[in-house]
């Protein structure tokens, strides 16, 4: 018995029946287990399994083209919005063009029921837009007879272009096709020799080039702005690139010169002279001044920058400009009589004025601190409208018969008066006349 004792035998039946035996087993056993488990979640390890024959159910060895179909559960981030508001917004002219007239959220421009509630804390002239942002016209239906593309009820050659000179046309309805004209290509005249400036140089630095407009009384295109034409179209004026403001006569083509020896910007051309603030290299000054086709200067006013004059009054601001997020009050001045009005101001909003409708009110475009922009129409002191959203249009709407034209660098609009907002055609660019 005493020989066995220290026997290898012995020895290995006492380390069996110790615990150290199960605690290599149980070792053994994690080791492997874990091994497995690397192996199917990885893609190394599904492709040996599919070697070896095995069936695995993680979805690490899924078909990828089956997993790429199951949606994400982490929410896509959505782009932070400045600025106007994004073109799918309701009541906005979608920026694609669209091939057939289609009807969007406008009210009517009727200065009999406006669509803007009005605090009766607050002044008359002034609304409250609040902080949600602005308030989103009625929608109307379609209207019978403009909801096809070839029923419109348009007959007309709508003038527009697309750049410097050379790049007038018409947009014709019903068809909504473009016919260029070569006529379109113009100047303002070169002084006559000797004379006191030289050729000016247009705001898109074209020389002899301020903007086109089709001048319809005289069936001519002149290179400015509409406003800068007299309303019998008879003449137009441009700002010397010295000083003085040069009228042109549009039938011969001859000018003259007002207001010698100061530097002007050109507000609106009128039977009585042209209106005109004066201007230096930081800009225009404070003041509304009237060049007589015959005489001397007159200031109107010492006070006020005026951006629009037309229909009687001006239309303007007492700073040239507020801080951010400062509303800024609009006022109105009778060019007889010099009376200034507040006329219109929205909280946590910019104004200015943006042209007017048939009826000679002013419209204005709101852009709201929260990034919506808006044009409104204002009749009367508290008597406002929103017309429609601002979506990139190209400039001021112009005002005929059928309604209001404005125009994107997609296509063309139409609000007709009760009726709603209309894509006329899909053609972009800016306008330069009425419809006739």
């Amino acid at each position: 018995m005493g020989l066995y004792r220290g026997s290898p035998m012995n020895r290995l039946m006492r380390w069996l029946r110790s615990p150290w035996p199960a605690a290599v087993v149980l070792t053994l056993v994690t080791v492997v287990a874990i091994g497995a488990v690397l192996a199917v979640t990885t893609s190394t390890g599904c492709r040996m399994a599919q070697n070896a024959g095995l069936h695995l159910n993680a979805a690490k060895c899924q078909n990828p083209s089956r997993v790429a179909g199951i949606p994400s559960q982490i929410p896509t981030p959505s782009p932070i919005q400045t600025g106007r508001p994004s073109p799918s917004l309701p009541g906005e002219p979608s920026p694609s063009p669209s091939p057939s007239p289609t009807a969007v959220g406008s009210p009517s421009p009727s200065p009999s029921a406006s669509n803007v509630p009005h605090n009766p804390a607050l002044p008359p002239y002034e609304f409250d837009a609040g902080t949600s942002g602005a308030y989103p016209p009625p929608t109307y239906p379609a209207p019978s007879g403009l909801g096809q593309p070839d029923n419109v009820g348009l007959s007309c050659r709508l003038p527009i272009y697309s750049g410097g000179p050379g790049s007038g046309g018409f947009l014709v309805f019903p068809d909504r096709t473009f016919i260029g004209d070569p006529r379109s290509g113009v100047t303002v005249p070169s002084p006559s020799p000797g004379g006191p400036s030289p050729v000016a140089v247009g705001p898109g630095g074209q020389q002899g080039f301020y903007g086109l407009a089709y001048d319809r009384a005289a069936a001519r295109w002149v290179p400015v702005p509409q406003q800068w034409i007299s309303p019998d179209g008879k003449r137009y004026a441009y700002p010397g690139i010295a000083d003085g403001i040069f009228v042109v006569d549009v039938a011969t083509n001859t000018q003259t010169e007002l207001g010698a020896g100061r530097r002007w910007h050109v507000l609106d051309l009128e039977a009585e002279g042209v209106y005109v603030d004066e201007f230096v290299t930081a800009g225009s000054l404070a003041g509304l001044w009237l060049l007589p086709y015959s005489g001397a200067p007159s200031q109107i006013t010492d006070a006020g920058y005026w951006t629009e004059v037309g229909y009687g009054a001006a239309y303007g601001t007492e700073n040239s400009s507020v801080p951010n997020g400062v509303p800024n009050l609009i006022e109105r001045l009778d060019l007889k009589t010099h009376v200034k009005v507040n006329w219109f101001q929205v909280n946590n909003a910019t104004t200015y004025p943006d042209g007017f409708d048939a009826a000679g009110h002013p419209i204005f475009n709101v852009q709201g601190v929260s990034g919506y922009a808006q044009l409104w129409l204002v009749t009367d002191v508290g008597a406002t409208q929103v017309l429609t959203a601002n979506n990139g249009f190209t400039g001021p709407p112009v005002a005929d018969s059928n309604g209001l034209w404005l125009m994107s660098y997609q296509a063309t609009y139409l609000l007709v008066p009760g009726q709603g907002l209309f894509t006329a055609a899909a053609v972009g660019g800016q306008l330069a006349g009425g419809c006739a």
